[in-house]
């Protein structure tokens, strides 16, 4: 008879539970990326860097109900939408 080990299986339905448990972590194609906001960014340099163009900041801002679009916390966790 083989020895098997159990393993337990989490599901998120939240990403940032995800992020909360586990740090950042490179997630699959098919989930929104999370960037941890560093000194200095602000909503228009992360969205060039994601984006490649300024404007669509927007998306992160309404992604993450954020309510400052001019104020981010250094080492915030933020949803980047992708679609």
């Amino acid at each position: 008879m083989k020895a098997y080990d159990i393993i337990k299986v989490i599901t998120f339905s939240d990403q940032t539970q995800l992020v909360e448990e586990y740090g950042s972590v490179n997630p699959p194609d098919s989930v929104n990326p999370i960037h941890e906001v560093l000194q200095g960014e602000t909503l228009l340099t992360i969205s060039l860097r994601y984006y490649r163009n300024h404007s669509s900041w927007v998306n992160i801002f309404l992604a993450n109900d954020l309510i400052n679009p001019f104020e981010l916390e250094m080492g915030s966790k933020l949803i980047i939408p992708t679609d």
